[in-house]
């Protein structure tokens, strides 16, 4: 079938029947057989004298050394394959290899040095090696057109730069390194990689394994299966998007895993090297805490499997800590040694939400250990269960009780025969009541009552309150030895008349019982107790619910594994008892307080550096203190919290960088006739700064009253960006739908809105009815108004195939009637592939992809060149009078043209889109040249260029260009891209990113509107990098980024303006060249670059400038940074004592972040003691683990003796080195007597 849809006559043979491959051209037969192994594409030669060479034209290899019969023949195929059409691009590249080349490794090495110098050349795509022993070149790892690698059996040497900028799946299996950072290098060089599998050799010389990228979706991990030198490996993890996740290693000691938020799926079979003899030993505080961390690290899993060594080890863990909280886990699947099901339990008791279970078993004998065998908590949210082992017939009970004792036929009695322990876990899960109900049942169970580890009593389950006390007494007197898992207790009376003193007596000396007890969850409602202050020293207690008691003023609180605490309508001495309280709690995770309006909390602080979750429920009555209160929340690790209450005045909210869901119903005391008011600065500064406070949530539901206070806040100020905002609920009064879009202005990738109406009057202001933006990220939308009228759709997801909704009943099809503009602005934000793809859902929709003001294509999209040419041609054909809005193309196919073709193309196209008034170009197309008349458009806003080539312009005129990114351009000259800078009179932004040999030597940013410049040079070392210069003049230059070690010099001027800076470069003193101290020419270029720099706010140095620095200070003063508020600097290992010098300079810093770098560099004289009084320091985080050494040491001492208004310190110790570091830090003095230490 032809491109244009006219039908073909197809040539019939004699016997009638058709030839579809004869007409087919040669384009698509390549790509065709592009997916045979090449043993096969060559007989296809056979066929005819048409088919006779096509294999050579193919762009892809696949070859097997077993299919030659000697080695010779194989090298000298593949020699005379990529000797044809060397000029084209191949797309894959497969060799199997499993041989030795007459055992001649040099000659192997040559081979692939040659292969892999042709494929790089050749712009191949796919690349996969099998070949035992043999070095890959150093050139394979700068291919910037590779996107998936595999490489099993081979060597790689020691990597000195790594950069493959497409690379997205990559396999490693059985390959050797030179050593950890070459694995390391190789797995962080590539930049969008999503798929990594590594198949792991016992001699490999990778000791720490280092996965980390911010891309990758998924990661397989097969440790060795043979014991090396090495059996203490360890495997860190920092991968923030990571799904999904695999882990095979049995001898591995040590697997560190660090923001994995997203997973959605773990296999884990790992026995942290607890195998071959070895055993868990609890008094091992570094192997406990490093699997603390590794459970924490995958406890947001959704789906699991679990292998057998895997749970025994963390059983065998569970026994001296608890296990963290699977919150999301939904299905599970685990596996056990010979039907060790009584494991089980232990672990169900992390998963609260589970739903699916698949449980197997596994015939391997291992020794059996005393464990506890039933099972400990009700699964109350399991739907579905399967078995997996041995078929299992079903019990059946009698159905009479005379028959209950016989074991006839298939009537077993599986109660009878339960162990004790079982059954106390049984019974634990029901009320007291019922529990003592079961003694009746036989003469074993009499008192089987008295031996459940845990309590749950209701004072209106007793006629007398007396028998209540002597029934707790009683029960609390049995086996007063062994622990208590749980007690709770609902009093709603005096248990004595009005005699408080008698009741609080009996509460102490039930809370002193159970505490002696190791009580792990208390669940107390009793009005107007008062409960004793040791409560607040019970190290065991997991979960505090609270209801209506009386807590006194607490002078110590330590409660370090309460996760969950429950606080309703409860009475404090004062606001600091509930402040202590909350952050006595260590490992807080979930904080619910309900108020009670005379609780004495007038400032409510939550302060936890551990807290996930907080609800807060104001106090329902209209006290007279209500105007005055106040919530301030400083949670760093926080995602979750709802606060309601409309009373509360102030919600102060601090370090809420990981809020996830954020549920809000607030109006900051404006209700029963108080009106926002326009000039109460203090209460708007109130109102801007809680919405900054939640401005990183992602998802978001807002009440009517919220949103209408929101509303009047912005009719005075702007509301803070929501950019990570994806999914939003909100409510509207009466209808009230013209809020919604002044709200929506802040939601720049808004994917999902739910709206709903409440009929509660209010009245109406005068609001602007229209909507102010264009939601060019919204997805779904639901509305949910009194159950009325919802949309109704089926179909599959890609929307190929759609039924179309009536219009009868309660079915209503709300796109039908949507106006064609509306339409076309909504598939403008798709690729116009899929825009294509809905012209199958009706008449209607036929040619609406047609007027889309916009197209977006990639080449990879389109089988044949031409057919790309011919769809962008007949696109910009349509509508010639309309404007388009956007344009993007990139092209990376394989092809056989010549550059003159494709310039020509270019040239048609961008004459075209810019008589169009185009407004964001973004194009990607290796070597095309780009015409003239772009310069002189002037309604482009955004220009995004690749790999394309600019030539020298006559004038630039871009008037409204504010964005622009320039990537691997090649310019005619330096004057070239000077002049396209300047010609955009309003740009905002501008990135950067060179290529070595783009013919610039002076590049200068000259720009009166500039403000974010980013700055990446080139990768690879040019024939003048000595002599690169980069000089910026940007006067309203707010933020900074210069990332190339080889340019020689900065040239820095007007930078008042400027913000942030994150600086990383070293001006050429690389590769073995040093500062050298007479050259006063480069030492006056860094005293300009830094005087230049210094009235920066904000700022980040990497280790290699901080050496430039450092030597500079030895020759001349560094100039004062008087603005410099917050500095995040690196170190190259142990170089501690640099920080000090450069300290001087900052006289009114308040943030100090102190990192290292593992790269080592040869050391330098240094001055080692503290030069000056960190007068104005506040805050201080060093983030590399420390290790105890003397110059580590010695900088903590420095920073703590000569801060005097230190608030905090936040130190990271090396697991092996925990206690030593302690230690020392206890004997340090410190000049802030003010000052905390966090040790994490």
């Amino acid at each position: 079938m032809d491109q244009n849809g006219e039908k073909r006559v197809r040539a019939k043979q004699s016997d009638g029947e058709v030839d579809w491959l004869r007409d087919l051209p040669e384009s698509l037969l390549c790509h065709v057989l592009l997916n045979l192994p090449t043993k096969d594409v060559v007989k296809t030669s056979v066929l005819s004298s048409k088919w006779r060479y096509l294999w050579r034209l193919v762009p892809g290899l696949d070859l097997d050394c077993r299919d030659f019969t000697e080695n010779n023949t194989f090298v000298s195929f593949i020699d005379r394959f990529m000797s044809f059409h060397s000029d084209s691009w191949l797309r894959k590249f497969r060799l199997r290899f499993y041989c030795d080349l007459n055992g001649d490794d040099v000659t192997e090495t040559a081979h692939m040095a040659r292969w892999i110098n042709a494929l790089v050349k050749r712009k191949v795509q796919y690349i996969d090696l099998t070949w035992g022993a043999v070095e890959i070149p150093p050139i394979l790892y700068m291919c910037d057109s590779l996107v998936s690698l595999k490489l099993c059996g081979v060597i790689l040497p020691k990597l000195e730069f790594v950069t493959l900028p497409r690379v997205k799946v990559m396999v490693l299996d059985l390959v050797k390194f030179a050593n950890d950072l070459s694995l390391e290098m190789l797995i962080s060089g590539c930049l969008v990689l999503e798929s990594l599998t590594l198949c792991r050799r016992h001699n490999d010389n990778v000791k720490v394994l280092r996965v980390r990228s911010q891309s990758l979706l998924s990661f397989n991990y097969n440790g060795s299966s043979h014991n090396g030198l090495h059996d203490d490996p360890v495997v860190s993890i920092d991968a923030p998007k990571l799904e999904d996740l695999k882990l095979s290693r049995h001898l591995s000691a040590c697997f560190i895993t660090n923001k994995l938020s997203s997973l959605v799926e773990a296999d884990i079979n790992i026995e942290f090297n607890f195998g071959l003899g070895k055993k868990f030993d609890p008094n091992d505080q570094s192997k406990r805490e490093m699997i603390r961390n590794f459970l924490a690290g995958i406890s947001s899993v959704k789906n699991l499997f679990i292998a057998p060594c895997t749970l025994e080890v963390i059983y065998e863990y569970s026994r001296c800590e608890p296990l963290p909280l699977f919150c999301n886990l939904s299905y599970l699947s685990v596996d056990f040694y010979n039907h060790r099901w009584e494991l089980l339990p232990i672990f169900l008791e992390s998963c609260p939400n589970l739903k699916s279970l698949v449980v197997g078993s596994t015939t391997s004998p291992k020794k059996r250990t005393s464990i506890l065998c039933g099972p400990r908590h009700l699964l109350s949210s399991l739907e579905y269960m399967d078995e997996d082992g041995e078929k299992r017939v079903l019990a059946k009970q009698p159905c009479s009780p005379e028959s209950s004792d016989k074991r006839s036929g298939d009537e077993v009695d599986w109660v009878r025969d339960l162990p004790e322990s079982l059954l106390f876990h049984v019974l634990l899960n029901l009320r007291t009541k019922d529990v003592v109900k079961s003694s009746v049942l036989s003469s074993n169970w009499r008192n089987l009552w008295r031996y459940v580890p845990g309590l749950e009593l209701d004072c209106r389950d007793f006629k007398e309150l007396n028998a209540l006390v002597s029934f707790i007494d009683s029960f609390l007197s049995f086996n007063h030895e062994s622990c208590l898992k749980k007690f709770k207790l609902r009093l709603s009376c005096y248990l004595d008349g009005d005699d408080e003193e008698a009741d609080n007596a009996h509460m102490a000396r039930w809370i002193n019982a159970i505490v002696k007890r190791n009580v792990q969850y208390l669940d107390l409602t009793w009005d107007a107790v008062e409960i004793p202050p040791i409560l607040y020293k019970c190290k065991s207690l997991v979960s505090l619910k609270l209801c209506t008691v009386v807590l006194p003023n607490l002078k110590f609180v330590s409660l370090p594994l309460v996760k969950v605490l429950v606080l309703q309508w409860v009475m404090f001495a004062n606001d600091l008892a509930l402040e202590k309280l909350i952050s006595g709690c260590l490992v807080l995770e979930s904080l619910t307080l309900c108020k009670n309006p005379m609780d004495n909390v007038k400032v409510l602080r939550v302060s936890s550096q551990s807290l996930l979750s907080f609800n807060y429920y104001g106090p329902g009555d209209n006290d007279l203190h209500d105007k005055d209160l106040v919530v301030e929340i400083d949670a760093p690790k926080l995602e979750d919290f709802k606060l309601s209450h409309q009373l509360t005045a102030s919600f102060i909210i601090k370090n809420s960088r990981s809020l996830v869901e954020a549920d809000i119903y607030i109006e900051f005391n404006f209700c029963r006739g108080k009106k926002f008011d326009p000039n109460d600065l203090p209460k708007r500064e109130i109102i801007r700064n809680f919405l900054a406070g939640i401005s990183s949530v992602k998802n978001l539901i807002i009440s009517p009253f919220t949103l209408e206070v929101i509303y009047e806040y912005l009719r005075c100020e702007p509301v803070p960006l929501f950019r990570n905002l994806s999914s939003l609920s909100v409510d509207f009064y009466d209808d009230r739908w013209e809020i919604l879009p002044f709200f929506l202005e802040s939601c720049p990738n808004l994917k999902s809105l739910v709206v709903e109406s409440t009929h509660y009057p209010k009245g109406r202001t005068s609001i602007l009815s229209r909507p102010r933006c264009l939601l060019s990220s919204l997805e779904y939308m639901d509305e949910e108004r009194d159950k009325h009228v919802r949309t109704k759709r089926s179909g599959d997801e890609d929307g190929d195939k759609r039924v179309c909704t009536k219009r009868s009943g309660d079915e209503v099809d709300w796109v039908r009637d949507l106006p064609e503009a509306l339409l076309c602005h909504v598939l403008l934000n798709l690729p116009t592939k899929d825009v294509v793809r809905n012209s199958v859902l009706s008449t209607k929709w036929r040619n609406l992809w047609r007027y889309v003001p916009g197209l977006e294509l990639d080449g990879i999209d389109f089988t044949d060149y031409n057919t790309f040419v011919s769809f962008v041609d007949k696109f910009l054909s349509f509508n010639m009078e309309s404007c388009l809005n956007n344009f993007r193309l990139s092209f990376y196919c394989v092809r056989d043209g010549d550059e003159e073709t494709d310039n020509a193309h270019m040239a048609r196209w961008i004459n075209n889109f810019v008589n169009r008034k185009v407004q964001h170009l973004d194009l990607a197309w290796g070597g095309v040249e780009i015409p003239p008349i772009l310069y002189k458009c002037e309604s482009l806003v955004s220009l995004k260029l690749c790999c394309v080539i600019l030539p020298n312009p006559e004038f630039v005129s871009l008037p409204s260009v504010k964005v622009m990114v320039l990537d691997l351009v090649k310019f005619a000259n330096d004057l070239a891209l000077e002049m396209l800078i300047s010609g955009c009179l309003v740009l905002e932004s501008l990135t950067l990113c060179r290529s070595h040999n783009d013919n610039v030597k002076v590049l200068r940013v000259s720009s009166q509107s500039l403000l974010s410049f980013t700055y990446y040079g080139p990768n690879t070392m040019g024939p003048k990098n000595d002599e690169l210069v980069v000089e910026i003049d940007a006067p309203k230059l707010e933020y900074l980024k210069l990332s190339h070690r080889l340019t020689a010099s900065f040239i820095i001027k007007n930078l008042s303006s400027l913000v942030e800076a994150d600086i990383d470069i070293e001006f050429n003193f690389c590769f073995g060249k040093k500062f050298d101290p007479k050259n006063l020419p480069k030492r006056e270029m860094i005293r300009n670059f830094l005087v230049g720099i210094s009235g920066v706010k904000n700022m980040a140095i990497a280790a290699c400038t901080l050496e430039i620095i450092y030597d500079y200070s030895r020759c001349e003063p560094l100039p004062l940074f008087r603005n410099l508020s917050s500095l995040s600097v690196e170190f190259y290992i142990h170089k501690w004592e640099i920080l000090p010098l450069f300290l001087e300079s900052c006289p009114n810093l308040k943030s100090l972040v102190v990192g290292s770098n593992t790269s080592r560099r040869e050391g330098t004289s240094i001055i080692s003691a503290p030069r000056c009084l960190l007068s104005s320091l506040e805050y201080v985080n060093i983030e590399t683990p420390l290790r105890g050494e003397a110059l580590e040491m010695k900088l903590v001492s420095y920073l703590l003796e000569n801060s005097p208004i230190l608030k905090k310190v936040t130190l990271s110790l090396d697991d092996y080195s925990r206690k030593k570091v302690e230690c020392e830090l206890l004997t340090i003095p410190r000049r802030s007597s003010s000052c905390q230490v966090v040790v994490l």
